[in-house]
């Protein structure tokens, strides 16, 4: 095994164990598979992760913990929620480019779960 092969591995192991830690539901853990990149993944999970909670601790998505959450919580979602998280991730400090990253992951989640069919919503909120 080459030594790409067993980072690959090690991060993919490093993902499961912190989707099993937080016992996050199947629907989200059915986005990473197609990530190719499993260092991606855990960035991607990093962010994802951070603004679910932020739609949480805003009453946004009216559950806790990560768990609890259903397809339909996504609902109620918007392109201002969305906005208005990356605005505070921007007052924290990050950089522009930072925060654009932060968006194209969120969105490509969003679609993940419009184009699955995971959630009733068919519109894309983060643009």
């Amino acid at each position: 095994m080459t030594y790409k092969e067993e980072l690959q591995n090690k991060n993919a192991e490093i993902l499961q164990r912190r989707f099993n830690e937080e016992s996050i539901p199947v629907f989200i853990r059915r986005y990473f598979i197609d990530l190719d990149s499993k260092a991606g993944a855990l960035k991607y999970w990093g962010v994802i992760r951070d603004c679910m909670i932020w739609l949480m601790d805003n009453q946004v998505i009216d559950k806790k913990p990560l768990e609890n959450i259903v397809p339909d919580d996504f609902i109620d979602v918007d392109s201002q929620d969305i906005k208005l998280y990356l605005l505070d991730k921007e007052q924290q400090g990050l950089t522009k480019s930072t925060v654009s990253t932060k968006k194209n992951i969120l969105c490509s989640f969003w679609e993940y779960l419009v184009n699955s069919n995971k959630c009733s919503v068919r519109q894309n909120v983060v643009k």
